[in-house]
């Protein structure tokens, strides 16, 4: 089968990182068989700065003139693609010049691959590039082995899961998700969402061992600003009613919504087994481990963060005392984290870019004048 790779762009008011996000995808060695941008909430500026590049005829354009949420995004999006596979690159991405034709490539030499993921370098507005050290071997993993380490909050920033945004995924999988939970990006996290249903649609996927993107515009993160300050304005803007509905942890953190992605995609392919194996005390450390990074940050109020830290201690007292005391364990071991947070706190939020930069530089780490020369674009 000839590999058709739809390229979907979702854009929301980021003028100069979407029309980044454009040129890398119409500078590929190998060109996607479309291109589908889509401007939220039809913003001028957006226009403005990518309508030089839509003449070509594989590109189609949309505005919504009411702002979608992100799940509604991506899922008009989807709804798009007439490809044999799907890419999601955000406004804050940038492909690598040779990333499709890598991509064609993997799935022509591994029949039966409809999932690839991959990791990226970060690209910081002070110009220094973070290039992403392997952890892993490239090549084929189960499925549910990427599931379970992507739970433990240990096991560090899960680069395998296949999040949309940085993966390639068959339109039959893709289909599969949506005749199983009706649509493909749930309500919550639309990447996180995406990666678990994804997970339980297949036995196994590729990884790639290198980066084939560059992510961008760190400090306009929705999810940075959520997990260091109030996550509660996202996740009212998705008018859910009861977003919380299976985790016992009742706060709005980024981390506890990640966690209820995985409950609700357990539930809608009936793997009560993985709920059974999932030790809940992996919940309580990120949560409390989210709330000691926003503590740091010094974003939230007194009473915002002692409402947080109440709602995660009134979860772990329902709980037995087994859990109990693993949890206090487990903090207990937490306090190099906690010193190191604690020398955060003492340097204000809008210094520690200035901060980073520094370090960077004494540490000679590399510079790029612009991110998308750092994804090999001249």
């Amino acid at each position: 089968m000839t590999v058709k790779i739809s390229v979907v762009i979702p854009a929301t008011n980021r003028p100069k990182l979407a029309r980044d996000a454009l040129l890398s995808v119409l500078n590929q060695s190998l060109g996607p068989h479309e291109i589908i941008f889509s401007n939220n909430g039809a913003n001028p500026q957006v226009f403005a700065a990518i309508r030089d590049l839509l003449a070509a005829d594989f590109i189609h354009y949309y505005e919504q003139p009411a702002l979608l949420s992100m799940p509604d995004h991506w899922n008009f999006l989807v709804e798009k693609a007439q490809g044999t596979h799907l890419i999601v690159v955000t406004d804050r991405s940038i492909l690598k010049r040779d990333a499709i034709e890598r991509l064609t490539a993997v799935f022509a030499e591994n029949k039966g691959v409809e999932v690839i993921s991959w990791p990226w370098d970060l690209y910081y507005e002070s110009g220094h590039v973070r290039r992403y050290k392997s952890k892993y071997h490239e090549g084929r993993v189960a499925a549910e082995e990427v599931l379970i380490e992507s739970l433990d909050p240990f096991s560090g920033y899960p680069v395998r899961l296949p999040r949309a945004l940085n993966s390639c995924v068959s339109m039959a999988v893709i289909e599969k998700i949506r005749r199983t939970t009706g649509s493909v990006f749930g309500p919550l996290n639309p990447d996180y969402s995406f990666a678990y249903n994804c997970l339980l649609s297949i036995e196994w996927l590729y990884f790639l061992g290198r980066p084939l993107m560059v992510m961008q515009g760190l400090n306009v993160s929705n999810g940075g600003h959520s997990y260091l300050g109030a996550a509660t304005g996202y996740i009212s803007s998705l008018g859910i009613r009861d977003p919380f509905k299976y985790s016992p942890v009742k706060a709005a953190l980024v981390e506890n919504s990640i966690i209820e992605d995985f409950y609700v995609a357990c539930r809608r392919y009936k793997r009560l087994d993985l709920l059974k194996k999932f030790d809940v005390t992996s919940l309580y450390i990120r949560c409390h481990l989210e709330y000691l990074e926003k503590w740091s940050a010094r974003i939230l109020s007194s009473d915002e963060l002692r409402q947080i830290k109440f709602e995660i201690q009134n979860a772990i007292a329902k709980e037995n005392i087994e859990i109990h005391r693993k949890v206090k364990s487990i903090k207990t071991g937490l306090w190099r984290r906690h010193l190191y947070l604690l020398a955060k706190r003492v340097v204000p939020y809008a210094y520690r870019d200035r901060l980073r930069a520094l370090l960077f530089y004494v540490l000679r780490v590399e510079r790029s004048p612009s991110a998308l020369k750092a994804a090999g674009f001249m």
